[in-house]
């Protein structure tokens, strides 16, 4: 098993990150398969909870302050022959930042599932001594002028569980963190500070800049997991939307219509056997028929109306 210590900057990134979902997802099957084990300090879930409602409103803020900035320069001083068709792209942007902020949304409450089903990790009274010892022997993470006091207070919680050795010499620990500044060598981000050595000594503690890296490494087929997972949720623009809810109006209307064959539907009729070919307008058969009228309603949904409102 590979037990992992996440820094709270870790968890933060993949899920501001639009391709975080694949990451999340796999360490959550991992985990469920009891390969990988979170290991989960108080300070993490406490930094993660303050700081997971801030980065959420500044994504949704920068986007509509960004949209409304390059808007308003596109109208006023744009000379393009595409205005027009850039105005109505940024537009859109501005529509579907509420959706892209939800999936954000989403990944924070993920993220916050995994931590809350990991093993916390209390710091021991030597733990905190070591943690006094750094800071007045200014060793890092004490070596910028800043309060570290969290940062040792992790690194020194996962020294204080790797001492106490692995019930099983296949599993191994990890300390993943994208904290480079205070945790990594200067020289070379993927290897440990030298003052932190000691924390990552034995052939069973590794220090990682990536958790993509970390499960790669010690499961083998993680890389293949990932692929799998490897997918992008892009909401469709308003749109595509409408010219879908139109589409199926068109052709619930037009089934209907000609199951009545009045009179006053029969310019109606010719417009919609203009638009579409003959095989898409039926007849159908009962599965056909519920998908048509099954999506019309889903997509009213979205639009704001109430669930199975199918008048035409």
């Amino acid at each position: 098993m590979l037990r992992l210590l996440v820094d709270t900057s870790v968890w933060l990134d993949t899920a501001k990150d639009i391709r975080g979902e694949r990451l999340i997802a796999a360490v959550r099957t991992l985990v469920h398969q009891h390969r990988v084990e979170l290991l989960v300090p108080q300070v993490v879930v406490e930094e993660y909870d303050r700081n997971r409602s801030q980065v959420v409103a500044s994504l949704s803020t920068s986007t509509r302050a960004h949209v409304r900035t390059v808007r308003t320069a596109l109208a006023e001083h744009g000379r393009s022959e595409r205005i027009d068709e850039l105005i109505e792209e940024l537009d859109e942007v501005a529509v579907r930042g509420p959706l892209v902020q939800q999936l954000v949304v989403n990944r924070f409450t993920e993220v916050q599932d995994l931590l809350m089903a990991g093993r916390v990790v209390a710091p021991e009274d030597e733990t905190l001594q070591r943690v006094v010892q750094r800071g007045l022997a200014k060793q890092a993470p004490f070596h910028h002028a800043k309060n570290s006091v969290a940062d040792a207070v992790l690194v020194e919680t996962y020294r204080t569980v790797t001492a106490g050795g692995l019930a099983d010499p296949a599993d191994h620990f990890g300390f993943v963190t994208h904290n480079t500044k205070d945790f990594s060598d200067p020289r070379d981000h993927r290897e440990p500070h030298p003052d932190l050595l000691d924390c990552f000594a034995g052939p069973h503690s590794s220090y990682f800049i990536s958790l993509e890296n970390a499960l790669a490494l010690h499961a083998p087929d993680a890389a293949e997991l990932l692929d799998e997972l490897d997918f992008e949720v892009d909401p469709r623009s308003g749109q595509e939307i409408l010219a879908a809810e139109q589409r199926l109006f068109d052709l619930v209307w037009y089934q209907r219509s000609v199951s009545r064959m009045h009179p006053l539907g029969e310019p109606g009729r010719r417009r919609v056997e203009e638009i579409y070919l003959a095989e898409e307008l039926g007849p159908y058969n009962d599965f056909d028929w519920g998908m048509l009228n099954g999506k019309l309603s889903a997509l009213r949904w979205v639009l704001g109306d109430e669930w199975d409102f199918l008048d035409t």
